[in-house]
């Protein structure tokens, strides 16, 4: 990067300083970012951090006081890189349109989630205050007041994140096989055998993630449009 001085020529940024690297606040945040990715919340330590970038940790502080601010900008560079929502008419279709991108991001940056989860470090950036506007606009196109809207909208974005958390992500450095899975694999097993004693979950059988993932989603997209309805006509709602 260069910039003028004194009208007199260029100079350029230095990349050391007695001796020493200078980093950018960029390069941090993205070596925090593949820290999370590839060891989880828990290794994202300032001391972590120097070491991946084969620094000191006083060059981190230099731009992040405290571990807390390191996670602050973490969140909010992922956030900048969040989904927009698209209202284009036809809710259900954004809705799933929105959820597969969703997944997607949250693919893309695992664990940033866990940030606000388990450290309780929230960012409200404004990126995500203008996709919460356009998820209400779709919530208000089902018939939902504002008030209303911004409840049912945020069980949505539950859904989206509590699916990906529990069915779809690969737990950082664990087994890859899904734990849910795991648990309906060998509770089908273990019921095989005495079919009788549990008729309805031998008839029952496994179900892949994926199928579970878009069985559920149709449920909330039902139970959406049907709440709506009632409220319209004022008849007992199967969620209010």
């Amino acid at each position: 990067m260069t910039r003028q001085v004194g009208g007199r020529g260029v100079r350029r940024r230095p990349t050391e300083r007695s001796g020493r690297p200078i980093i950018e606040p960029h390069v941090i945040i993205d070596a925090a970012l593949d820290i999370l990715s590839t060891k989880g919340l828990k290794a994202l330590t300032m001391a972590e951090t120097a070491r991946y970038l084969g620094v000191s940790s006083r060059a981190i502080y230099h731009h992040f006081p405290s571990r807390e601010a390191l996670l602050e900008s973490t969140a909010r560079h992922a956030q900048s890189k969040l989904p927009m929502p698209e209202n284009t008419g036809d809710w259900r279709a954004d809705l799933r349109r929105y959820r597969d991108d969703t997944f997607a991001w949250l693919d893309a940056y695992p664990s940033v989630l866990d940030i606000g989860l388990l450290e309780g470090v929230y960012v409200v950036s404004e990126r995500m205050l203008q996709a919460q506007e356009i998820g209400l606009s779709i919530m208000g196109s089902i018939g939902y007041s504002p008030e209303r809207a911004y409840l049912v909208y945020s069980e949505y974005v539950k859904w989206i994140a509590g699916t990906h958390m529990y069915l779809l992500r690969t737990p950082t450095g664990g087994d890859t096989q899904d734990l849910f899975d795991r648990v309906v694999v060998e509770s089908h097993s273990a019921v095989s055998s005495s079919s009788n004693n549990y008729p309805l979950t031998a008839a029952a059988g496994t179900l892949s993630t994926n199928d579970a993932v878009e069985a559920g989603f149709d449920w909330l997209l039902d139970s959406l449009e049907h709440a709506a309805a009632a409220r319209a006509h004022n008849a007992p709602p199967i969620i209010s």
